[in-house]
């Protein structure tokens, strides 16, 4: 959801202000949270 930004551009170029950062981070850590709640789903082979 979120594109690596550095790895692409130099550091100096990317400018994000705070509330983008907390944003990115809340977002970030929602998708892990809703990660960890998964469960692998036994495929049966016909």
């Amino acid at each position: 959801m979120v594109r690596n930004v550095t790895a692409h551009e130099l550091k100096i170029k990317w400018i994000v202000n705070e509330q983008d950062a907390i944003d990115i981070l809340t977002t970030i850590s929602f998708l892990h949270k809703q990660l960890d709640e998964c469960f692998v789903v036994p495929q049966h082979i016909i």
